[in-house]
């Protein structure tokens, strides 16, 4: 209702000047499951360092949806893991792994802080590739992440995404997550300012 009054009220000039977005933040205990398996033509891999990542490039895993604006050698020298979903050797979804807020190198709303303590874990970003949406992977996905989070000691988990992505909620709470509150992010005159409104 905000966002659309201002737009109707901002000048289309002076909308890159002001600009709010929205994250819904959701939780899971760990010690919880959804039961979702992954559909049984898909395999997947947790790559945990760039030497994993190229014996996989080697052995004919393609790569190629990958998104160019991030890259993977730099999240896995952060300490990030990265799982993959491959349908025979292509690409069909990658999420991304952090044990803590600094290693989620590639997601700005937990990289920042203020999100969890010490023994939680954080996931995103999230990318199911154009080729295999629709075919119920991210909630496989992230049960999957969440099972390796937990071998790893972590006792739970969050996860965000814009409020307006609706998919991408169904598929988070189909995975068990709840609702732990909003981030707000204000984009004024180049500065750029956060509130949040968490139940943590």
């Amino acid at each position: 209702m905000l966002r659309r009054l201002l737009k109707d009220l901002i000048p289309r000039s002076l909308r890159p000047i002001i600009l709010l977005r929205r994250y819904q933040i959701f939780a899971l205990e760990l010690d919880k499951n959804s039961g979702i398996r992954l559909p049984e033509e898909y395999s997947h891999y947790f790559i945990t360092s760039v030497e994993q990542y190229y014996a996989a490039i080697s052995a004919g895993f393609d790569f190629l949806l990958y998104p160019e604006n991030e890259n993977i050698e730099a999240g896995l020298e952060a300490g990030a893991c990265l799982l993959c979903l491959f349908k025979e050797k292509s690409l069909a979804h990658t999420t991304w792994l952090a044990s803590d807020y600094a290693r989620a190198v590639y997601d700005s709303i937990f990289i920042a802080g203020g999100i969890g303590d010490v023994s939680d874990a954080f996931i995103g970003p999230c990318n199911t590739y154009h080729p295999y949406r629709g075919r119920g992977l991210y909630p496989s996905a992230l049960t999957l992440a969440c099972e390796y989070l937990k071998s790893i000691g972590a006792k739970r988990a969050f996860i965000n995404c814009r409020i307006s992505n609706v998919s991408s909620v169904r598929g988070i709470e189909k995975a068990c997550f709840k609702k732990a509150g909003r981030v707000w992010i204000w984009y004024f005159l180049g500065q750029k300012y956060r509130f949040n409104n968490l139940d943590n």
